[in-house]
C-alpha cells in the first residue's frame, strides 16, 4: 500500500535529501520526521504543505486515504515510478523525469 510516509521517504531519497534536512526545512526534529516516513504519526495538512515545499512536489502527489488516492493520471504515473524506485534502485533517475 502506498502512504503518505513511503511517498515522503521515497521523495526524500530519490532527491537525496538526508532525513536530518528534510526535517530541518519543515521544524521539526529528526525524530518526528522518522515516525511520520513510517507510518507511525498521521500527518497535518499544515506540516503536509511544508514538506511539499521543502521537497517541491506538488501536495496532491502525497495525498492517499484510505487507498482512494484523490490524484490526476499523471499523479498516479509519478506514484507508480515511485514504488518503482522502491523496489529498484536503478529507477531512481527516472523518478525525476516523471
Amino acid at each position: 500500500m502506498i502512504t503518505v510516509g513511503l511517498i515522503i521517504r521515497t521523495i526524500r531519497s530519490v532527491k537525496q535529501i538526508r532525513q536530518s534536512a528534510l526535517a530541518e526545512m519543515c521544524s521539526i526534529s529528526p525524530a518526528y520526521l522518522s515516525l511520520l516516513e513510517s507510518d507511525q504519526r498521521k500527518i497535518t495538512p499544515k506540516l503536509l504543505k511544508s514538506v511539499s515545499s521543502a521537497l517541491n512536489v506538488p501536495q496532491e502527489i502525497m495525498v492517499h486515504f484510505n487507498n482512494q488516492a484523490l490524484l490526476s493520471k499523471s499523479h498516479i504515473q509519478l506514484l507508480e515510478c515511485i514504488e518503482d524506485v522502491k523496489a529498484e534502485k536503478s529507477l531512481r533517475e527516472q523518478i525525476k523525469h516523471c
